[in-house]
């Protein structure tokens, strides 16, 4: 190819063109490997693309509730802290000497 630059530029032009495509695949693989129920399934790109789209609003609305739930939550914290209940201080010492509470959780006040 040394003699012929426009073959060098061909075969340069391919090199880069066959390393994007292979970046497109491997990450429509990652992909489909994020969406549980698609792991490990063989499926197209179109169906990729399909069930990615319905799993993050899933997981939107999942986490969208989860966030309201919270939300009350700490209303009711907050109106338990006005009313001075010992209840709360007593549940928060007992959440956070149980063994089941996950290491690594941190208590937010």
């Amino acid at each position: 190819y040394r003699d012929n630059p426009i073959a060098d530029k061909r075969a340069h032009h391919n090199a880069l063109e066959r390393k994007r495509r292979d970046h497109i695949k491997d990450s429509f693989h990652s992909l489909r490997d994020s969406v549980p129920s698609l792991q490990g399934e063989k499926a197209s790109r179109a169906q990729i693309l399909d069930k990615a789209t319905e799993y993050i609003q899933y997981m939107r609305r999942k986490n969208h509730t989860h966030q309201q739930d919270i939300d009350d939550l700490k209303r009711q914290n907050a109106l338990l802290e006005q009313q001075g209940s010992p209840a709360v201080g007593l549940f928060t010492t007992q959440i956070l000497s149980s063994p089941i509470w996950p290491i690594g959780w941190v208590l937010i006040d």
